[in-house]
């Protein structure tokens, strides 16, 4: 199948269900799942300045909307305005922008810090929401509100830590040894081609 087809088939289902369906979420994103799967079969890799430019156009983005009369799309705060309706296009507009550079940091070197890091990141996104949920729910005193935030801002760090360490790394390395067990054993032998014929 055309890479080409497969993306513009990905875009259109992506691009309707967010018009007619946006509160359901897989088909929405499709478009990036396609994007994931073409660069992988393809190995690309975006160049320094590519990357550059796609970290740039975000961070100018953020920029341009923030000082807009449309900075309410993307800062929504507690009581969204009428702009919050644009929120969903912008969030994936930002995400378009970003996938050169995100791409481009895949195949970086890194440490056990960053991979560390890449592993909470996902992680303290869910724990975060147990935070917000509360914090949302009370309905004191400014003080008891900033209590309550910092509260969240300390805790959802260690408990994602936590998380990761007895939970999320142990489960990972069963699995990668699982896949290891099951690949095939190259050996010098086996990696000679057998001839065709006498």
């Amino acid at each position: 199948m055309d890479f080409r087809v497969f993306l513009v088939a990905a875009g259109v289902v992506s691009g309707a269900s967010f018009v007619l369906l946006p509160h359901i979420v897989l088909p929405v994103y499709l478009i990036f799942f396609a994007i994931g799967i073409v660069a992988a079969n393809r190995d690309y890799t975006p160049s320094n300045t590519l990357a550059k430019l796609s970290a740039g156009s975000v961070l100018l983005s953020l920029l341009i909307v923030t000082v807009s009369p449309f900075e309410g799309a993307l800062w929504l705060g507690a009581e969204p305005g009428e702009m919050a309706i644009y929120n969903p296009a912008l969030n994936v507009l930002l995400a378009l922008l970003a996938i050169p550079f995100a791409f481009h940091t895949v195949h970086r070197t890194t440490d056990k810090v960053d991979k560390m890091a890449a592993d909470l990141s996902y992680i303290i996104y869910l724990a975060h929401w147990a935070g917000a949920l509360w914090f949302y729910d009370v309905a004191g005193s400014f003080g008891e509100r900033l209590a309550v935030a910092a509260t969240c801002f300390a805790l959802v760090p260690i408990i994602s830590w936590l998380i990761w360490m007895w939970i999320d790394r142990p489960l990972n390395e069963r699995r990668a040894k699982w896949v290891r067990s099951r690949m095939p054993v190259i050996t010098e032998t086996s990696a000679v081609n057998e001839p065709a014929g006498p």
